[in-house]
């Protein structure tokens, strides 16, 4: 018997999809690899348009060797800043959506990905970074299961 699981990059296109489909017209979506902050603000300025939708994800613990896993990840998003009440509303309605893309609907019910994985919200936070953006990171837990084959 052989466990597998779904790959990182397949459980973060899926994320990505969702988060598409939940932020209507949404110019920038994209997934990265990066191994850090310095490599995240390295990736920021690559981005061609806002509001900005950029997942990554950061570490992989096994929960139960070969049988679960969980994926922390992180979405990333940014909208341009002005201190106005009408850009400030912008900024959160871009977070409301966000949330709401990466939620089941069901109160105490994680989102379950097509493959099978559950995704958590774990924090909403924003983030200081010198920039004319204002930038939240929604931090995430993907806990998943393997899949055994004979």
């Amino acid at each position: 018997m052989t466990a597998a699981f779904a790959s990182i990059s397949s459980l973060l296109a899926e994320l990505s999809a969702r988060v598409a489909a939940g932020i209507p017209g949404l110019p920038e979506n994209r997934v990265v690899a990066v191994t850090g902050w310095k490599s995240l603000l390295e990736a920021l300025p690559m981005l061609t348009a806002l509001p900005a939708a950029v997942l990554a994800a950061s570490s992989v613990q096994p929960d139960s060797p070969s049988a679960t896993r969980t994926v922390e990840a992180s979405l990333f998003l940014g909208a341009p800043f002005a201190a106005t009440a009408e850009a400030a509303a912008s900024v959160y309605d871009l977070l409301d959506q966000a949330l709401a893309a990466l939620s089941s609907g069901v109160p105490g019910q994680p989102l379950r990905l097509p493959s099978g994985a559950a995704v958590l919200v774990d924090a909403a936070d924003p983030l200081d970074l010198a920039s004319d953006c204002a930038w939240y990171q929604v931090s995430l837990k993907i806990r998943q299961s393997a899949t055994i084959t004979p």
